[in-house]
């Protein structure tokens, strides 16, 4: 079971850090992505061992670092947090990212970040890869240019562990 911190960064956040690994060469890579429930999960004809664990969907082209090392090692680590960020340059117009979000409500702000262990599966399955494509698509609409072309390859994520921080340093570590 997916913990509700990690739950809401992962409906929250609009990108995830994904680190891969082959011949001991780490890799990470800035991802748009789409969190899906267990509930969602198409469990007809499902790559995974066991379909009631939740799953990120991502998308890559298949001539990149990373869809070659998730063919070579598919243990993945994933990095979800919120943007709260400090910026040394405070002139006017400078920075709209800091001036967004000094005017946001500060208890929506979530201080807490997600470490995810999981395992990647490569879907070959065209039924599976329509559905969890559309899925992807609905959730990025702007990223139509990485999730549907003739070299992407659709990634799911099985979520396996999760360890959260939040500014206080206090730790958790989950098992799914």
């Amino acid at each position: 079971m997916t913990p509700p911190q990690v739950l809401q960064l992962l409906k929250s956040a609009k990108y995830i850090h994904l680190g891969t690994s082959a011949d001991d060469i780490p890799h990470v890579s800035l991802m748009n992505y789409t969190y899906v429930s267990p509930e969602e999960v198409l469990k007809e004809g499902f790559p995974l061992s066991d379909a009631s664990h939740s799953v990120i969907i991502l998308t890559t082209d298949k001539d990149t670092v990373k869809y070659n090392n998730m063919r070579a090692n598919p243990s993945v680590s994933i990095l979800v947090h919120d943007w709260v960020t400090k910026s040394n340059s405070l002139e006017a117009g400078a920075n709209h990212l800091l001036s967004f979000l000094k005017n946001l409500n500060q208890n929506e702000l979530v201080s807490t970040s997600a470490t995810l262990a999981g395992k990647a599966h490569i879907l070959s399955d065209e039924k599976q890869i329509e559905y969890y494509k559309k899925k992807h698509l609905e959730n990025n609409p702007e990223g139509k240019v990485f999730i549907d072309g003739d070299n992407v390859a659709i990634v799911l994520v099985q979520v396996l562990s999760s360890k959260v921080a939040d500014t206080e340093n206090n730790v958790s570590e989950y098992n799914s």
